[in-house]
């Protein structure tokens, strides 16, 4: 199935390169736009390739592998937090470390440790965390918390809450429940408590739009845009899709193009000032606006197999399942390695299942008949 996904890439990347682009500035492109598309195009056969990779490895070794993964990006964090405070930014930026704020905490600070992004920082946590608790590694489970709160990343955490809520609803059983609902009344307890995290609650609950700040008002600065200029991005990606419907404009175009669907009106005025490439933030509307129809059915039927089958193993690996599924509607890129590490993990644990299925199918058939004199 990932192979027609590589076919329907490299189609919609031959189509892109074949016509002219539009006039004016691409920003954030800093090589030539068809070698650009090339390499979206390599991404997407890379992730393909990780992904057939990882599901052949055992799962424990997989296990291990986020484990120490989980240890060395809390440690990553830490070290960012410490060299900052104490005047040591320059060490930091020697060693090619990203500096992204954030004041989820109420005063700026470091929240991407060793990632490029706090919200790569918190997906990757999130996964690390589901995977470490799957598999009862406490130590684990610290780094990866750390790594979540410390990106201050509020798609991880509203992931994290509803792929909770849907496994529970899924799948019902009265210990997750009650195991569930105590930790939510630790949370509880500590939001009442601590100051910091009041201060943390008010901010994620800010990004997410809940706010009575007026359309005319809004600036980049104002965390309340969040959701809007999402919701703006996603817009501008449809109308890419609806006129490129079965190819796409072509893998990594969005950018490309985006002058040409924009509506000025939705985004506030600042966001026009900004450098970087414009992304549409949302995996499913990347794969649609960029690959077309087909890309999106064959990623979207793959994801279902997915967590059809992880559904029948296991809670915990179907909430991660539920985790990747959610996250990618703000993911910055579907060829993300850390989702596809999750996949990979995923696929892995499926394959385990089956091996394990047939042992017991055979087992049981040896017991039926057995051998006779």
């Amino acid at each position: 199935m990932l192979y027609g996904l590589v076919i329907i890439t490299g189609i919609s990347t031959l189509f892109a390169i074949s016509l002219s682009v539009p006039p004016g500035n691409q920003l954030g492109y800093t090589r030539s736009i068809n070698v650009d598309a090339a390499l979206y195009l390599g991404y997407t056969v890379l992730v393909v390739i990780a992904w057939q990779s990882i599901i052949k490895i055992s799962t424990q070794k997989i296990i291990w592998a986020v484990s120490v993964a989980a240890h060395l990006a809390a440690a990553a964090c830490i070290l960012q937090f410490a060299l900052w405070t104490s005047g040591g930014e320059s060490i930091l930026k020697s060693f090619n470390f990203e500096m992204v704020f954030g004041s989820a905490y109420g005063a700026a600070m470091p929240r991407n440790g060793s990632f490029m992004e706090g919200n790569y920082l918190g997906f990757f946590g999130g996964v690390a965390l589901l995977i470490m608790i799957r598999s009862k590694k406490y130590l684990g489970i610290v780094s990866a918390m750390v790594c979540i709160l410390y990106s201050q990343s509020t798609n991880a955490i509203l992931a994290l809450i509803v792929a909770v809520l849907i496994g529970l609803i899924l799948k019902p059983k009265m210990r997750w429940h009650l195991q569930v609902g105590t930790i939510a009344l630790g949370f509880l307890a500590i939001i009442g408590l601590v100051p910091s995290a009041r201060n943390f609650l008010s901010y994620q609950i800010s990004k997410l739009g809940f706010s009575g700040d007026s359309v005319a008002s809004r600036t980049v600065g104002n965390i309340d845009d969040s959701m809007e200029i999402r919701w703006a991005k996603i817009q501008t990606g449809i109308d890419m899709f609806l006129n490129n419907p079965v190819l796409g404009v072509g893998p990594g175009r969005f950018g490309v193009w985006f002058d040409q669907y924009v509506t000025t009106g939705d985004f506030p005025s600042e966001y026009f000032y900004k450098t970087g490439r414009h992304i549409v933030e949302n995996g499913y509307i990347q794969i649609l606006s960029e690959l077309g129809l087909f890309a999106f059915i064959i990623f979207v039927i793959f994801l279902i197999l997915i967590l059809r089958q992880v559904y029948k193993i296991n809670i915990v690996d179907f909430v991660l399942g539920i985790f990747v599924v959610f996250s990618l509607n703000t993911a910055p890129a579907w060829t993300s390695l850390p989702i596809w590490l999750a996949l990979g993990y995923l696929g892995a644990a499926i394959a385990t299942n089956h091996r394990l299925m047939e042992s017991l199918h055979k087992v049981r058939t040896l017991a039926a008949n057995p051998l006779s004199d």
